[in-house]
Parts: C-alpha cells; sequence; structure tokens
C-alpha cells in the first residue's frame, strides 16, 4: 500500500504513537513533583494527536507518482519504447523538492499523466557518487529540484524543464 517516503512516515508515526500510548496512559511512574502525571499525560496525549495527524495526512494525500530509480537501462529502454521519460533531480534537504512530492506528484490529474511517461528520481542527498556528476554536467543541473523532461527520441524538451516548485496544474 505504502511505498518509499511513505513508508516511512506511516513507521515514524507508529513509533510516535507507541511512545504516546505509554507515556500518556500505561506507563505509572510517580515522583514527588505533582504536575509530572499531567505533564505525561499531555505529551501522551500530544503524541498520539501528532501520530494520527501523520497518518491522515498521508492518507488524504493518495497514492503519488510511481517513481523508480535512475539508471541509463531505463531511459534507454524507453527511448527504444518510444516512450517520453521525466527525470526528477531531487535532495531530501531540499523544501521545494518536498514540496513537489508531497503536493504536486500527489495530484490525481499528474499521477494519471505520469503514466504515459517512465518516471525517474536521482536523489543528490549525498555528494560523491561519480553517475550523480555526470548526469548533472549531461543535463546542465545547477541545483534542486530540477525535473528533466525527455521526449520520445530521448531528447531533453528544454521549454518543460522545471526549476523551483510548480504547482500540478
Amino acid at each position: 500500500l505504502f511505498h518509499g517516503h511513505s513508508a516511512g512516515i506511516i513507521v515514524f508515526a507508529l513509533v510516535i504513537l507507541a511512545a504516546g500510548v505509554h507515556l500518556g496512559f500505561i506507563d505509572r511512574t510517580t515522583v514527588t513533583f505533582r504536575a509530572f502525571g499531567l505533564l505525561k499525560k499531555t505529551v501522551g496525549i500530544g503524541a498520539v494527536s501528532l501520530a494520527a495527524y501523520m497518518v491522515v495526512t498521508l492518507v488524504m494525500l493518495g497514492p503519488g507518482v510511481t517513481w523508480q530509480p535512475y539508471s541509463e537501462e531505463t531511459v534507454e529502454q524507453a527511448t527504444e519504447m518510444g516512450k517520453p521519460v521525466i527525470i526528477d533531480f531531487y535532495a531530501d534537504w531540499c523544501a521545494p523538492c518536498r514540496d513537489l512530492d508531497r503536493i504536486t506528484f500527489h495530484d490525481p490529474e499528474v499521477v494519471e499523466a505520469a503514466k504515459s511517461f517512465s518516471m525517474l528520481k536521482l536523489d543528490l542527498t549525498r555528494k560523491g557518487d561519480p553517475l550523480h556528476e555526470v548526469l548533472l554536467n549531461r543535463y546542465a543541473v545547477r541545483g534542486v529540484p530540477t525535473v528533466v523532461f525527455l521526449g520520445p527520441d530521448g531528447k531533453e524538451v528544454v521549454s518543460l524543464r522545471v526549476l523551483s516548485f510548480e504547482k500540478p496544474e
């Protein structure tokens, strides 16, 4: 049901939920500080609420675009089949990248349109990968986010390049 980033959010929400339930409702530790019990229960309820909010927000987003990790083989296969390609150069620390993922690439119309493309992500969160350097030079990527569109012939359609957050429209 959930993949990649969504699975991470679900796991994190479960950890927060478990901590909140334990702290607010199960743990019976007492101390002489009277407000400690109230503080524990408040923090526990807050953690349970945060976990619920995270899961509800994720579910309300609906399914997002299905991405594959970038590979030269996938680009070659798409070109041989005459299928256009979208390459998303992103990094986890990039706020506009996260907004593209969370908003634009979860929009139902964008998700439907993406089915006509080979959707590839290139994670630039960590530096040092020689392939990344080659691709950054090949596509003249200066920063993230950068979304590159390749036509069915494998050549970039430069007019479609995205260099910042774009609304789904």
